[in-house]
């Protein structure tokens, strides 16, 4: 008779001098934001997440303002509102 039992991986052993790492400064595997959902692995980003990081900062610097108008903050402001600054 055949068993269905899936085996595990071994348990990755602790060593000495493991220095625990408080989950308050780990990074989590995916962050959603406003911009989508950030992916990591080990605490680094994947291409399509530094892609996306980087267009979105492309974004910011386009429609940076400097000393927004009253329009900006009761949300009146349209992005095609432009005024040439010289």
């Amino acid at each position: 008779m055949a068993t269905t039992e899936t085996a595990h991986p071994p348990a990755i052993p602790k060593m000495k001098m493991t220095t625990p790492i408080p989950p308050s400064i780990t990074t989590p595997e995916s962050v959603d934001t406003r911009i989508g959902t950030l992916k990591f692995f080990d605490g680094f980003p994947d291409d399509s997440t530094v892609q996306r990081v980087y267009d979105n900062l492309d974004f910011s610097i386009l429609l940076r303002l400097y000393g927004p108008l009253h329009s900006w903050f009761d949300k009146t402001w349209q992005p095609w509102e432009f005024e040439l600054v010289k």
